[in-house]
């Protein structure tokens, strides 16, 4: 652990910046999108309403393959595969 820094003394004051930024001439700025409005909730409306048909023709596929994962025990619990190998004495 560091000495001093969990010391019974208050430490003198500072300038700190805990209630004011340092004037260093920076600053935080965007940039990214020129527009506030361009994009935001309409763009994510869009979006969705672009996946719902990509997923609604996705969908008997993914029936099918759940149909094949449901069949595939029963099938087996049915007509066992073929004979088991060696029994390990």
């Amino acid at each position: 652990m560091h000495r001093g820094f969990l010391a019974d003394t208050p430490s003198a004051d500072t300038s700190g910046a805990l209630f004011e930024p340092v004037k260093d001439g920076r600053g935080v700025a965007g940039g990214w999108r020129d527009n506030p409005d361009s994009g935001g909730p309409f763009l994510a409306a869009v979006t969705s309403m672009m996946a719902l048909p990509i997923e609604m023709a996705m969908l008997p596929l993914r029936m099918a393959d759940i149909g094949m994962t449901m069949a595939a025990p029963i099938l087996e619990a049915m007509m066992p595969t073929a004979a088991r190998g060696p029994v390990s004495r």
